[in-house]
Parts: C-alpha cells; sequence; structure tokens
C-alpha cells in the first residue's frame, strides 16, 4: 500500500480545528485505488476566524489485498502551534470482481459522506464481426457496446428519487477459456434521497433495467 499525500495550505479566515476526511470512491474493491479527501471548516464556515485553511487529497494505493474493514486515521496536524484533529475514517473493502467474469451487471446499495449511494457496475463481452473479402483476408470489427439502462421512472416506484450520477468507463482484453477476449465496463454512482414511496428496503432487479443483455448475471448487495 503506497499513500501520497498532498495538501494546500491557504491564509483564509477560518475557526475551528477539526477536520473532515471524505472518501471520493464510496465503493472499494480489492486492488483498488482509493481518494480521501481532507479539509478543515473554512469549506463548511468561510465566515470563521482562524488564519489557516487545509484541503487536500489523499491518495492509497492498491489500498487493500483483501476484503476486510480497514480504518484511515484518526489524524492529527500541529500548524503554528494549532492543532487540527480529524477523526478516524472506517472503509469497508469488498472482493474483486474476477477479470474471468466478463459479463455481468453488480448493483451495490451503500451510505457513505452521509449521502445514499447506488452503484452499478457493467461489463459486456465485446462481440467482433469477421468479414472475408474477395482476396480471402479477414477483416475484423469491433460492435458498438450497449450497456443496460437504469429506468430511473422505476426505481422512483420503489423510493429512490435520483440526484445526480456519474459514470466511467472502458475495456479490458483477457484471456477467457484459453481464448483472447475483451469486455468493456462501464460503473456509474447515483446519489438519492428515498421518497415516499420507499418501505423500509428494496431489491433491484432486472425489471429496473432496459437494454439489459440476455443471459446477464445480475447482483444486488446492500451494505449496511
Amino acid at each position: 500500500m503506497r499513500i501520497l499525500l498532498v495538501f494546500l495550505l491557504s491564509p483564509l479566515f477560518t475557526s475551528g480545528q477539526k477536520l473532515h476526511l471524505e472518501v471520493v470512491n464510496p465503493l472499494i474493491r480489492v486492488g483498488d485505488d482509493i481518494k480521501v479527501e481532507i479539509y478543515d471548516d473554512a469549506l463548511i464556515n468561510p465566515s470563521a476566524s482562524s488564519q489557516i485553511s487545509i484541503s487536500g487529497t489523499i491518495l492509497i494505493k492498491n489500498f487493500a489485498s483483501q476484503a476486510d474493514t480497514k480504518t484511515i486515521g484518526s489524524m492529527n496536524l500541529i500548524i503554528d502551534g494549532v492543532s487540527y484533529e480529524a477523526q478516524a475514517l472506517t472503509i469497508t473493502t469488498l472482493p474483486a470482481i474476477s477479470l474471468d467474469t466478463i459479463q455481468g451487471i453488480w448493483i451495490t446499495r451503500l451510505r457513505s459522506n452521509g449521502k445514499n449511494h447506488l452503484i452499478v457496475e457493467q461489463r459486456v463481452r465485446n462481440q467482433i464481426d469477421i468479414k472475408v473479402n474477395s482476396n480471402r483476408s479477414e477483416i475484423k470489427s469491433e460492435r458498438k457496446t450497449l450497456y443496460a439502462q437504469l429506468l430511473e421512472d422505476r426505481m422512483n416506484f420503489l423510493g429512490m428519487s435520483i440526484i445526480s450520477s456519474h459514470s466511467d468507463s472502458g475495456s479490458k482484453f483477457v484471456t477467457y477459456h484459453n481464448v483472447r477476449a475483451s469486455f468493456s465496463y462501464l460503473n456509474t454512482i447515483y446519489i438519492y434521497e428515498e421518497n415516499a414511496n420507499y418501505k423500509g428496503s428494496f431489491v433491484v432487479s432486472a425489471r429496473e433495467f432496459e437494454r439489459l443483455p440476455e443471459l446477464t448475471p445480475l447482483i444486488f448487495r446492500w451494505l449496511e
């Protein structure tokens, strides 16, 4: 595990000696890098009266080698005789998804940084079309990847009003059953609020998606 810390100090007039730690990526799997933002009350209350404002990022490479619960902190900084302290941050790490699994949807519901998150991780096996031209040479072309789409009106019916979302995507090459193959992935993080339809719990199923590829495994997990 390697840790990189970057801090910015600026001469704002802020009060408080409390530091806040917040995980940027709420779902952590074995082998993932994580980013933790650290900041003081200046970002929350700019009218406070201290001489220093603190903000920065902690980057931890390859955060965990096994699925378990880890703790970051507590943390204490002394600047110009003033002590700034951050409470410990507890992070649950999930098992990595094997590279041999080239198609599936993993849905995780969790609460992080005081917000409700629904995280949808998708993998779709890339399909290659092969055409043989007149001189018998092969022309390979990759079909456009179509990801399943979460239906927000269905989620609203289950009691989840989506506030915002962001995604990252890419592709990876793997050896699958001794054959070179590739898959595309799309990871989407939804931030939501519970609405009047919420009944205390819900399970996200295939009915909450459109364009769900046939025979795609769908795994739902609720982290307390």
